[in-house]
C-alpha cells in the first residue's frame, strides 16, 4: 500500500526527530543539574563508583509516562497538519526524448511491461515511452527480418519504487536515460523468436524472446516475454540478497503494428 507507506514514513521520521529531542533535552538536564544545582546527580549517573550521596528510593509517577504519550500523539497530529504523512514525490526525472523512426511495421499501441519482486512480493510496471524499427516478411526465411526497440527509462513507472528505480544504483537513468533492444526474427516452429541483445545501463548481454504473432492483411499482432536478469547489467548491485530484491525480472511485451 503506497498510502501506508508514507504514512509510516513520515511517521518514522517525525518520531526519529522526536528521539533526538528527547536525548539533547536529557543531556541539557544532567548538566543543569551539574552547572546550576551544582548537586550530585551526574556523578551517580557517571561510571563506576562515585562519591555521591545516597538519596531516597525513585518514586514511580504516572506523570512522566502520560506527558511522553501525550508529546508523541501531538507530534503524531502536528506531523499530519503539516503533511509530513502524506507522499511526496522526488523530483521529476525528465524523460529521454526519443527519435521517431520510420517503421516498415509502425506500432499503433501497445506495452512494454516488467514484473521484480521485492520481499516475496511481485511489483509491476510498465513503460509508457518507446520505439520500435520492425521489419518483417511472412516469407518463410532463417531470418524473416529485425526489430530495434529504443526505451525510455525515465517513462517507467513501478509503483511506490519508481523514485528508487531512477537511482544510480538501479537504472542511473541520468547517465544511462535509455535501454536498447535489438534483434533477428526468425521462424521457431510455429512461433517465432528474436534473436539479438539488450543494452542497460551501457551493458550488452545476449538474449532470445520467444514470441507468437497473428498477421491479419496488414496488421500483426505479436506477444511475448523474457526474463533478464538484473545482475548481469549491474542493476541493484547493493541489493545482493534476492530475497529482497529478485534477480529476475520478467518482460512482457504486447504490441498491434500495421504495415507502412
Amino acid at each position: 500500500s503506497e498510502a501506508l507507506s508514507h504514512t509510516f514514513a513520515g511517521l518514522h521520521w517525525m518520531f526519529g526527530k522526536l528521539m533526538v529531542a528527547s536525548i539533547l533535552l536529557h543531556i541539557a538536564g544532567a548538566l543543569k543539574h551539574q552547572v546550576v544545582d551544582k548537586d550530585a546527580t551526574l556523578r551517580r549517573m557517571w561510571f563506576g563508583k562515585g562519591d555521591a550521596p545516597t538519596v531516597a528510593p525513585h518514586v514511580t509517577k504516572a506523570a512522566p509516562p502520560l506527558i511522553a504519550v501525550i508529546a508523541f500523539v501531538a507530534a503524531g497530529f502536528a506531523a499530519y497538519g503539516l503533511g509530513f504523512l502524506e507522499k511526496h514525490d522526488g523530483p521529476a526525472v525528465e524523460s529521454a526524448a526519443l527519435e521517431a523512426v520510420a517503421s516498415e511495421w509502425a506500432v499503433q499501441d501497445g506495452e512494454i511491461a516488467i514484473t521484480i519482486s521485492q520481499f516475496g512480493s511481485a511489483v509491476t510496471g510498465n513503460f509508457a515511452d518507446w520505439t520500435s524499427d520492425i521489419s518483417f516478411d511472412p516469407a518463410p526465411a532463417d531470418v524473416m527480418g529485425n526489430v530495434t526497440t529504443v526505451i525510455s527509462i525515465g517513462s517507467l513507472t513501478l509503483g511506490s519504487v519508481t523514485a528508487d528505480a531512477m537511482k544510480s544504483d538501479y537504472f542511473d537513468v541520468e547517465a544511462h536515460p535509455t535501454a536498447t533492444f535489438t534483434a533477428d526474427i526468425k521462424p521457431d516452429g510455429d512461433s517465432y523468436i528474436a534473436d539479438g541483445s539488450v543494452t542497460i545501463k551501457g551493458t550488452t548481454v545476449p538474449v532470445q524472446m520467444p514470441f507468437d504473432l497473428l498477421i491479419d492483411g496488414e496488421t500483426a499482432t505479436m506477444t511475448g516475454g523474457l526474463t533478464l536478469d538484473r545482475q548481469a547489467f549491474n542493476v541493484g548491485e547493493s541489493q545482493s540478497d534476492a530475497a529482497s530484491l529478485g534477480f529476475d525480472v520478467d518482460v512482457a511485451i504486447a504490441l498491434t503494428a500495421t504495415r507502412n
